[in-house]
């Protein structure tokens, strides 16, 4: 064999030993590596089991209303999960019934930065906008833009028409408010509200007949109903599927003046309707001192 030859099967012998060293070398890396994402996959599949296992356990807290276990159960989920719309909707809910105001708000602004078209999240920002109550952010402007908004998202649903209606009441926009309520009813007939500030628009401008009528239809379509009928209720869509926002007792602002309405018969109107519209005029008599405070 010439020297050429013993050159070429020196280098030959050489890039035989380089290639078996680096074969050694990355097969325990790449058994690491397929280790490490099995591991990784397992620990993922493990969070989100844990995740949906308190999502449910909060939902369970939720509807027994065992509303501070709903709110730890919600809180660990979206630790596993932060982006979670539901989980971030009904958390918000739970601090509203908690009167943990500054909590729902925050919760609810970051169901808005996860998802900028959840309409229910900018209704339940607009209620709690315009709750009067001790501790809570009113903010008349900032409810109209919250309103304003899920109605620009979801045009089906008639609950921010009805704020909106309320908001231009509080600021003694009759005619505006009227427009609202109409529209409301021509989409949902049975809406007790809309019918009670209808008519207290008439009683205010002096129309008793018209007044009292308005005031017994909200009587009316306060009572119960079957919920085989179809019926659409308060906060329904025009179409007649679910609402988008559940309703709350709490940071609603006419609700102590319609709630017991279903017990009132045809009779007990004309004794009712001063009573009654005299307090809504006091409400707003209070909310405009606020305003102007």
């Amino acid at each position: 064999m010439t020297v050429t030859g013993w050159q070429r099967l020196a280098v030959a012998v050489v890039a035989l030993f380089i290639a078996v060293l680096v074969l050694w070398r990355v097969r325990p890396r790449q058994e690491s590596t397929t280790t490490g994402a099995t591991a990784v996959s397992a620990a993922e599949r493990e969070a989100v089991r844990r995740f949906w296992d308190l999502y449910r356990s909060g939902t369970g807290h939720r509807i027994a209303g065992r509303t501070q276990q709903a709110v730890d159960d919600y809180v660990a989920a979206l630790a596993l999960n932060e982006r979670h719309e539901d989980a971030l909707y009904y958390l918000g809910n739970m601090y509203l019934t908690l009167g943990q105001f500054v909590d729902a708000e925050r919760t609810w602004k970051r169901l808005v930065e996860v998802n900028p078209m959840s309409a229910r999240a900018h209704s339940r920002l607009g209620d709690l906008h315009l709750c009067l109550e001790e501790g809570a952010p009113f903010d008349l402007s900032a409810a109209q833009a919250d309103f304003e908004r899920a109605l620009q998202i979801y045009k089906e649903e008639t609950g921010p028409v009805l704020r909106l209606g309320q908001i231009a009441l509080l600021r003694g926009d009759l005619a505006g408010a009227r427009a609202h309520f109409d529209a409301v009813v021509g989409s949902n007939f049975r809406s007790v509200e809309a019918y009670f500030l209808q008519g207290f628009i008439a009683w205010h401008e002096g129309d008793q007949g018209k007044a009292s009528t308005l005031l017994a239809r909200a009587a009316q379509y306060a009572r119960p109903v079957e919920s085989e009928s179809g019926v659409a209720g308060e906060g329904d869509t025009k179409a007649g599927a679910s609402p988008m926002v559940v309703q709350q007792a709490r940071c609603r602002l006419f609700q102590p003046h319609v709630e017991d309405l279903g017990q009132l018969e045809e009779s007990d109107i004309p004794a009712q309707l001063d009573r009654r519209y005299r307090r809504v005029r006091g409400l707003l008599g209070q909310v405009r001192r606020k305003l102007s405070a």
